[in-house]
């Protein structure tokens, strides 16, 4: 089982290779696409990406939580979370 981080330089490369593309366009429409992603969220939009899955957030509410040095409680704000479920064909393939 791998559990190599593939990082940005090398996604760039895959995806120029298998497209035939200049690695700096590549490199660009991939920022692009996690700048207007990130956007959308923000904004209460959900963002569905073709073979990986959905992209949104979740409200939570207001809470009590404790400090975990203190254990003092402690009022937590309201607050938005990011979360992604993942296709059924992501999910298959992972699993083999």
């Amino acid at each position: 089982m791998a559990n190599d981080l593939v990082n940005q330089r090398q996604i760039v490369e895959k995806v120029a290779n298998e497209t035939g593309l200049e690695k700096k366009m590549v490199e660009t429409t991939l920022k692009s696409l996690g700048s207007v992603v990130v956007a959308e969220v923000a904004a209460g939009n959900s963002v569905a990406l073709l073979g990986l899955g959905r992209l949104s957030y979740r409200e939570r509410p207001a809470r009590t939580v404790r400090n975990p040095h203190t254990g003092e409680p402690i009022q937590k704000d309201s607050d938005r979370t990011p979360r992604m479920s993942f296709t059924k064909s992501l999910k298959a393939a992972v699993n083999g």
